[in-house]
């Protein structure tokens, strides 16, 4: 991972050592997942007859959230999956999203149901677990879904905690010696319900994992950033806070899965300052580009594990299954 460079200074020869940071997009996983989903829905229509449908209740709002739902269905689509889609207005929310959840929820031609809301805190959380059945929540946010994970029990998991893990199958080699640290904060709207589930899956893997709960997300508290990062190894952010953490705060070497996304003026971008990274980082996630283009197809895995569910077959492997290694040897 390193380029070296000579320079002559006063015919004096030097060595300068440069760090070149490899950006690990999404593409790799993506394709290597499709094909294996594409292969096992196909096996399941041909053995069992039956074609998936799958709902999406969109709350418009957020262009973030609406291209996603856009990639969901078009990938749903090129899958075999039949796939509807309705809309409620932010605003009507309140009035409207109730009875057309709950719809979707008792319609027993739906396999399963992805809510795709520009908060996770609204519509409330608790409203949308109080109608949508676990076995059909696509987001595997569901409460009693994370109490089935806990006891080991199989169960849906959230998109983006299966594709930070399918980043790090992918592309760290022995990253679960080097040691992972998650920063993660309890006022993002979730209760930091993202930093905990992931830390249990990654705990639960083997991994050697802590995390450090920043309470405030403010461009003062990257000055403490680097206190939560002693070894420089593996750091995954979950702030949502644009540039909330430098490329001072990184320690040379590390390893950076930027699952925060924030839109200003215009622009997507991730918790670190992918600019002051570069050259810091051994390997870093791109946002757009990295974990966020990998939410679409990790759903339909939960898609597919609820159809698999139904037909009483094994569960989509969450061990990085059709996923060829390109590890990076740190």
């Amino acid at each position: 991972m390193q380029k070296f460079g000579t320079r002559f200074y006063h015919n004096a020869l030097i060595t300068v050592t440069l760090m070149i940071t490899q950006f690990l997009d999404a593409k790799a996983i993506i394709s290597s997942r499709k094909r294996a989903l594409k292969r096992e829905l196909d096996t399941i229509q041909k053995e069992h007859q039956i074609i998936p449908k799958i709902g999406i209740l969109l709350v418009t709002g957020d262009q973030i959230v609406m291209a996603q739902a856009e990639k969901v269905v078009q990938l749903a689509e090129g899958l075999g999956f039949e796939v509807s889609i309705d809309q409620v207005a932010e605003r009507n929310v309140e009035r409207r999203f109730p009875d057309k959840l709950k719809s979707m929820a008792e319609d027993d031609s739906y396999t399963g149901v992805l809510v795709a809301t520009p908060r996770f805190d609204y519509p409330p959380y608790e409203m949308i677990m109080e109608i949508l059945p676990h076995e059909k929540d696509l987001s595997g946010c569901h409460h009693y879904a994370f109490a089935k994970y806990m006891y080991g029990k199989p169960t849906l998991v959230p998109p983006k905690v299966r594709a930070v893990y399918d980043t790090l199958e992918e592309y760290v080699e022995g990253y679960k010696e080097k040691g992972i640290l998650i920063i993660s904060t309890k006022n993002d709207g979730t209760r930091g319900f993202f930093g905990k589930y992931l830390t249990g899956y990654l705990y639960d893997q083997g991994a050697r994992v802590s995390i450090r709960n920043v309470f405030s997300t403010s461009g003062k508290q990257e000055q403490n950033i680097e206190k939560y990062n002693p070894r420089g190894e593996i750091i995954i952010t979950a702030l949502n806070t644009t540039s909330a953490i430098s490329g001072k705060n990184l320690k040379k070497g590390s390893y950076v899965i930027d699952t925060g996304y924030n839109f200003q003026r215009n622009k997507l971008s991730g918790d670190v300052n992918i600019d002051s990274a570069t050259n810091i980082c051994s390997a870093i996630t791109p946002v757009p580009g990295g974990i966020d283009a990998l939410i679409p197809v990790e759903v339909m895995v939960n898609a597919l594990d609820v159809v698999k569910a139904k037909v009483g077959v094994p569960r989509v492997s969450t061990r990085g299954r059709g996923i060829r290694r390109r590890g990076i040897r740190g």
